[in-house]
């Protein structure tokens, strides 16, 4: 089935949406004391994004995250740019929509 352009999106119960979102997929890992966070070309994101390996850092030893990281602007809004990320203020960067939870599971994810 090919895309076809409209006016809006279809409706129905039938019909799901998700938030398109751009910025980094990185894979976060926290192993007894250690945390680290990669892109899924393995590249170390450790370092580039603190903020976010501390968080991981505080989650259950053992779980392992597969999500996107994401620039806010200052409405709090999902940049539409990963260059975004790049330039972003800590305070304002949000590791979303784990994609993938293993160890604890999810449900360590929210706590």
């Amino acid at each position: 089935m090919l895309c076809e352009s409209a006016e809006r999106p279809p409706e129905g119960r039938e019909w799901r949406y998700e938030l398109k979102l751009d910025g980094f997929r990185a894979i976060g890992r926290k192993s007894g004391r250690s945390a680290q966070l990669w892109s899924r070309n393995q590249k170390d994101f450790t370092r580039r994004f603190r903020h976010v390996t501390k968080a991981i850092a505080d989650l259950p030893n053992d779980t392992i995250i597969d999500g996107e990281i994401v620039a806010l602007d200052e409405n709090s809004k999902p940049s539409q740019s990963p260059s975004g990320v790049r330039r972003c203020p800590s305070n304002r960067v949000l590791c979303v929509r784990p994609a993938h939870a293993a160890g604890q599971g999810r449900e360590a994810l929210a706590a």
